[in-house]
């Protein structure tokens, strides 16, 4: 039988690396509400009451994300904090991760501003015509990064079978 600080920390890895994995999946989510989201704030081709369904999907996944990211590190700093971790935030297996989940998680804070505006707030809707270009810049690089990703993975797979 294993000895309980080292079923203790293993059950802290499972339990951080599943809420790791619901934050990133809630902020794919997201990102494809945000863009839809800028879209409308940016052009307005719906009306105000359709586009605020949107508005409040984002709202809901972003505070998802903020609460899974939140369960994330408690259940890191449960574990043992000298392995994998930075100050008891979470550290992603590779840079690679590292680059994804800091662009995913930049995106969900440019999400922010179309998500209020959705929900009717004017200030907000003041902040997108000088959030725009990050925005995009964000999300190509999100998507750049994505795509590298798929098809490196795909290379991969490919030289494995021959």
């Amino acid at each position: 039988m294993e000895e309980p600080g080292r079923e203790r920390a293993l059950h802290a890895a499972v339990c951080a690396a599943y809420f790791q994995a619901l934050r990133i999946g809630a902020l794919r989510v997201l990102a494809v509400v945000a863009a839809l989201l800028w879209l409308q704030g940016l052009t307005r081709p719906l009306p105000a009451l359709v586009a605020w369904f949107p508005g409040l999907l984002g709202a809901l996944l972003a505070a998802l994300a903020f609460a899974y990211g939140a369960l994330e590190c408690r259940w890191t700093r449960r574990g043992r904090p000298a392995v994998g971790t930075r100050a008891g935030m979470p550290v992603a297996t590779s840079t690679r991760e590292s680059v994804r989940d800091g662009l995913l998680s930049a995106w969900g804070v440019l999400a922010l501003p179309p998500i209020a505006a959705a929900l009717g707030s004017s200030g907000a809707q003041g902040l997108l015509p000088a959030l725009w270009r990050p925005a995009l810049a964000v999300l190509a690089a999100g998507l750049g990064w994505e795509y590298a990703g798929r098809v490196r993975a795909r290379r991969t797979v490919q030289t494995s079978r021959a």
